[in-house]
């Protein structure tokens, strides 16, 4: 992409989808070159200053992670990457009363049923079963084909076990199954499903 993009190192757009393919790729010091180039000649561009936070999140600098984030929150309420931010690092820190509430904030901004997921494995982690029953019967609707993650799916299964719905907690292992095909190298699902029966 580099090669083909010579002439748009001032596209800000370009310098946006390079870094996010760096920080995809892992290659963080290069994307971090990519981005504080960009922010040299736009140093507001909101989708740069997003990628900052990114990369300090990534290398555990959650302070100014966290700062960055914010101050994008309140000047771009609409933005949901700087709420990623925030709900990455709230869950790096186990913190899920405040991985709840960016969870709900990422949601409001941007629909994406993995976040449902995530609220599910958040609600379990607080103990709270009903709700994350209930959420991921919610992602699963809008998106049925989640059903092959382990994150969320496995934190409902075991929700279903706390309250003693051993019935629909096999029901629900056993569509993991059948759309895992890599299933049983999830030490913590196979964990459950062989006590619920459903594997021997």
């Amino acid at each position: 992409m580099e090669q083909n993009g010579a002439g748009c190192e001032d596209d800000v757009s370009f310098q946006v989808r390079l870094a996010g393919l760096y920080i995809r790729a892992n290659d963080l010091p290069r994307a971090e070159t990519i981005v504080e180039q960009g922010l040299r000649k736009r140093p507001q561009a909101p989708e740069l200053l997003s990628h900052r936070a990114t990369l300090a999140q990534l290398r555990g600098d959650f302070a100014a992670a966290e700062k960055q984030a914010a101050v994008l929150v309140q000047k771009y309420p609409g933005m949901p990457s700087p709420r990623y931010v925030l709900l990455g690092i709230a869950l790096q820190k186990q913190d899920w009363p405040r991985a709840l509430e960016y969870g709900k904030q990422v949601y409001a901004v941007d629909h994406n049923s993995l976040t449902l997921l995530t609220l599910t494995a958040v609600l379990h982690q607080l103990g709270r079963h009903e709700e994350a029953i209930d959420m991921v019967y919610r992602a699963l609707e809008q998106d049925p084909g989640l059903v092959r993650r382990g994150g969320g799916i496995n934190e409902a299964i075991y929700s279903m076990g706390s309250l003693g719905r051993f019935d629909e907690a096999a029901k629900l292992a056993r569509r993991r199954m059948a759309a895992d095909p890599d299933w049983r190298s999830d030490a913590a699902f196979v964990s459950a499903a062989t006590r619920l029966k459903v594997i021997e």
